[in-house]
């Protein structure tokens, strides 16, 4: 049974002494629309909590600096690290991610990718006026790629995304590229592709935290949780 809370869809999942509460995020912004998610945490008294994407490695100060850069992400990281709970991330990292658009596709396809869905999360929710985003978002992806005598400039995001769009590259909000219910261009299907990676990703962790931990705390977007809930009862079910 799924129940809604807020903007949320909770399952429980639960075999002999292991319990699993996931939580289907709708990646909200706004505090008070997700402070529900701490009774949820408070309730539930997990042992370890796996949250989406790196935000099991950010410490921040407060609960609207939490929200502000991580959403509901941040929030429960912010929530677990005040109560010392053990986290962990359910993804793979940045890094992985990147290589797994490469090896299918191509690396100036991913340079692109990771290049455009950054920015468009920094125009929406950093909301940084003034600052150099573009220049930033290309020393991140350099950083954790490094690839030998590749050119991480502003013109090759030009040139890339005419190849692959037929388009000219604006300065402009991109998140409709990176919704996995949309077609509207190959983008869509790179994210359908990269979210049934981080899935078989998440369902890798949880057969190894399962081993370790028997009340499980897990936060990833409700489509995430659609796509693998049958996988999940069954992963419990077989132990």
């Amino acid at each position: 049974l799924n129940v809604f809370v807020m903007s949320f869809i909770v399952k429980k999942f639960s075999s002999k002494d292991k319990v699993i509460l996931f939580v289907g995020s709708s990646h909200d912004y706004v505090l008070e629309k997700i402070k529900s998610i701490k009774n949820l945490i408070e309730g539930f008294n997990p042992e370890i909590i796996l949250v989406e994407d790196s935000f099991d490695m950010i410490n921040f100060n407060n609960e609207e600096t939490a929200v502000k850069i991580g959403g509901e992400m941040g929030y429960v990281s912010f929530i677990a690290k005040k109560s010392r709970m053990a986290i962990e991330s359910n993804d793979p990292r940045f890094n992985e991610d990147i290589l797994f658009l490469e090896k299918k596709y191509s690396k100036d396809l991913s340079f692109l990718y990771f290049f455009l869905r950054q920015k468009s999360f920094l125009i929406n929710h950093e909301k940084t006026i003034g600052k150099d985003l573009n220049g930033e978002i290309l020393q991140q992806i350099k950083k954790e790629t490094s690839w030998n005598n590749y050119d991480y400039s502003l013109k090759n995001v030009n040139n890339i995304f005419n190849a692959i769009f037929l388009d000219r590259f604006i300065e402009k909000d991109y998140s409709d590229f990176f919704n996995p219910t949309l077609s509207i261009n190959l983008f869509n299907e790179v994210t359908r592709e990269l979210n049934k990676f981080r899935d078989d990703f998440m369902i890798s962790k949880l057969k190894k935290i399962l081993k370790r931990y028997n009340r499980i705390f897990i936060i990833k977007g409700s489509h995430h949780l659609i796509s693998k809930e049958k996988e999940i009862s069954e992963l419990l079910k077989n132990g």
